[in-house]
């Protein structure tokens, strides 16, 4: 069987969860038009990219007292829209290239890597390091791995393994928000499991690499805010 894992399929990694909640989190559905106002401000002011896309879509939800933005109740921790299965590409597009037997996921969220690799028949064992148990209860059981799945709670950074535990792939999404400051955490995971995997990826570390230079550049006054603001919009490139 051969699998085709491309930009323009994104609906195929989308994930068909009921809603629910455990706790604090919850699985909400909700809907975007074509010509939602919303949807194509992002656009225009973001670049096609970041374009969410239209239809209809699940996100993992996070409701606590002054958990969001600007003191808001809610935290969206992560959805299944278009924009966000292309951030996850790097690592689903070289399913089909490395063939994977093991594969070892940091960060749980929505699962939508997970149900992309199990997509792949030659997949044989997914270990899932999560460690809010609220999300492994709220999302784990709708996996549907048929055994291939074991979702451990554990910290990215301590989980400690078997001697001799190898992987031929591991994703590493366990950061909320594109930040220079999550670059030290991706070379820490990166040296721990080195000897362990075979190809690493990491959610966003273009974005991050990107932010760290932007930083870099305002700070030795060789970039203008303006500009700046350009790049993180996706107007300009550096």
């Amino acid at each position: 069987m051969v699998l085709h894992f491309d930009m323009d399929h994104w609906k195929d990694f989308q994930v068909d969860y009921p809603e629910s909640s455990v706790g604090a989190f919850s699985i909400e559905h909700f809907t975007i038009d074509e010509f939602d106002e919303k949807r194509l401000s992002i656009i225009h002011s973001d670049g096609v990219n970041r374009d969410p896309g239209c239809g209809e879509f699940r996100r993992l939800v996070e409701t606590s007292l002054g958990i969001g933005f600007d003191g808001a109740n809610r935290e969206v921790w992560m959805s299944d829209t278009r924009a966000e299965i292309l951030e996850h590409m790097p690592f689903i597009s070289k399913i089909p290239v490395i063939n994977p037997e093991r594969i070892l996921v940091n960060g749980l969220g929505l699962g939508l890597v997970v149900h992309a690799a199990l997509k792949s028949p030659q997949v044989r064992h997914i270990d899932v390091v999560e460690h809010n148990p609220q999300v492994i209860e709220l999302v784990g059981p709708l996996l549907n791995g048929n055994g291939r799945v074991t979702v451990h709670h554990g910290d990215a950074y301590d989980m400690t393994w078997p001697d001799g535990t190898h992987w031929d792939m591991a994703w590493h999404d366990i950061w909320p928000t594109i930040d220079d400051e999550n670059l030290p955490g991706m070379k820490k995971l990166r040296s721990r499991y080195r000897k362990a995997v075979d190809w690493q990826g990491f959610w966003q570390m273009k974005g991050c690499l990107k932010m760290a230079k932007i930083i870099r550049q305002l700070t030795d006054k060789t970039l203008s805010y303006e500009t700046a603001r350009e790049i993180v919009s996706g107007k300009l490139e550096i």
